[in-house]
C-alpha cells in the first residue's frame, strides 16, 4: 500500500513538472512574438573622452526592426542615424538571444556585431530589454581607428 502511494505521488509530481515546463516554453515564445515589429526610437549618442567622462553628441531618431529567427533569438536591424563625425551606419545583428525573466519581461542578451560604412569597420556590442511594449537598447561602438567608443542608448520616442 505504501509503495503504491509513493508511485502515485511520483506520477503526480512528474505531471505537474511537465505542465510547468510546457507553460514556460509557451510564455517564452509569446514574449518573442510580442517583441517582433518596428520601433521608432530616440538614440542618444555619447563619446567617451580621454579622461573617461562621457560627452553627449546628440539625440537622433532611428527605426529598429525585430524579426524572430528561432524559438529563442531575433535579428535586429537598425537604420542609420547621427550626423557629422558621429554617424552610425545601418546595422544588422543576427542571433540575439532573448531570455525571458518573468511574464512580459525579457532581456536581449549582449552580442557582438560589426558593420561597414565608407570602408570603416564599426565593431560593437548591443544588448537590451523589453517589457510591456517598451524596448530599450544599449550599444557601444568602436568606429575604425577612433580611440574611444561611442555609446548609444535607444528608447521609444
Amino acid at each position: 500500500m505504501m509503495k503504491r502511494f509513493f508511485v502515485v505521488c511520483i506520477a503526480m509530481v512528474a505531471t505537474m513538472v511537465s505542465f510547468i515546463s510546457c507553460s514556460s516554453d509557451k510564455d517564452e515564445v509569446n514574449v518573442i512574438e510580442q517583441l517582433v515589429g518596428n520601433y521608432n526610437m530616440k538614440a542618444t549618442m555619447s563619446v567617451v573622452l580621454e579622461n573617461g567622462e562621457e560627452q553627449n553628441v546628440g539625440t537622433y531618431e532611428t527605426i529598429v526592426s525585430i524579426v524572430q529567427t528561432t524559438d529563442s533569438s531575433v535579428k535586429l536591424s537598425i537604420k542609420s542615424f547621427g550626423k557629422d563625425h558621429y554617424v552610425m551606419p545601418d546595422i544588422e545583428v543576427i542571433g540575439v538571444t532573448v531570455d525571458k525573466i518573468v511574464d512580459g519581461i525579457a532581456l536581449l542578451r549582449m552580442v557582438n556585431f560589426d558593420a561597414i560604412h565608407n570602408s570603416v569597420v564599426y565593431d560593437g556590442t548591443i544588448q537590451g530589454s523589453y517589457s510591456n511594449g517598451n524596448l530599450a537598447l544599449t550599444m557601444s561602438v568602436q568606429p575604425g581607428q577612433m580611440p574611444y567608443p561611442i555609446n548609444v542608448v535607444m528608447k521609444l520616442k
